[in-house]
């Protein structure tokens, strides 16, 4: 599919709606890609456009987003999946949060997360569903994080910066110790500084925070 057709595809939803929310996503840094349940894309923003069209780690060669990796692929649509089903048979304080993070694979071997959050439509056609499903993805290189900005807010020391950026992109602890020809116990010692002043759960937490930070 070329990225034309997918444009096309993407700017058709709805005819009737404002050209607003088409516009907010448009402005991310990061790929943000609108889906209906059946993982239609029914918007890419530029961002997204790119990442469609070097299909890694993601594609779009029917219409319909799918990851080339086909363990990727089965955990992506199982994910989705569940969380249109608990939206629709789930009573709200039932509901987990309406949110998933995973991993995906590039070509290279590199673990890339995604954010997925289900939003609810303001106005639907008879026959659709009442959500949709709003993927974005951590695909952006260190260079481009501003890691003075995530020293400041979390109070953090550069290393600490740095580490916190390579652990939401996916690196182990021992690739980092690998890489930065430190000790794993250093890195595991700044690791910990990193999720107490953070407040981070763990890698996945993590990731969301550094997210909130870089998507715009």
């Amino acid at each position: 599919m070329t990225d034309t057709s997918v444009r096309s595809r993407a700017l058709a939803w709805p005819s009737t709606r404002p050209s607003t929310s088409r516009d907010v996503l448009d402005s991310f840094r990061l790929p943000m890609l609108l889906l209906d349940r059946h993982r239609k894309v029914l918007h890419a923003n530029p961002a997204a456009m790119r990442l469609l069209s070097s299909r890694d780690p993601i594609e779009a060669p029917d219409g319909r987003l799918r990851c080339p990796r086909a363990e990727d692929h089965a955990d992506l649509c199982t994910a989705l999946e569940r969380l249109f089903v608990e939206s629709e048979l789930l009573a709200p304080a039932e509901r987990p949060r309406g949110r998933f993070v995973m991993p995906i694979t590039r070509a290279d071997g590199t673990r890339v997360p995604i954010v997925v959050l289900l939003v609810r439509r303001s106005a639907r056609t008879p026959g659709e569903g009442r959500h949709r499903a709003l993927l974005s993805m951590l695909v952006m290189d260190e260079p481009m994080y501003d890691v003075t900005l995530i020293e400041e807010t979390f109070g953090l020391t550069q290393a600490e910066a740095r580490l916190a950026v390579k652990i939401a992109l996916g690196a182990t602890p021992t690739d980092c110790a690998r890489e930065l020809d430190v000790k794993i116990s250093t890195i595991r010692s700044q690791l910990n500084a990193v999720y107490r002043k953070t407040g981070a759960s763990g890698q996945t937490h993590l990731v969301r925070l550094i997210l909130s930070l870089t998507i715009l």
